[in-house]
């Protein structure tokens, strides 16, 4: 799901990502977030951002939250 919007490099590169606003995941703003931030996102949604409470269970989110910091390193 999450590829839709925000592409499998982080992004937010695609047709979904740019209609949307979808955060390049990659970018500072976003990495400086705390993990309890980042998981109330997930969880309850943001804006344009579909909440994921309900699909995901909250140790999927943390796991999801652990992915998204792997690419603060890539550019």
């Amino acid at each position: 799901k999450c590829i839709g919007c925000h592409a499998a490099d982080g992004s937010a590169n695609t047709k979904a990502g740019r209609n949307t606003g979808a955060h390049d995941l990659r970018l500072p703003d976003v990495q400086k977030e705390t993990d309890a931030t980042l998981i109330g996102i997930v969880t309850k949604g943001k804006k344009k951002m579909p909440k994921f409470e309900e699909k995901l269970k909250a140790k999927e989110i943390k796991e999801l939250v652990e992915y998204v910091r792997g690419f603060s390193n890539k550019p």
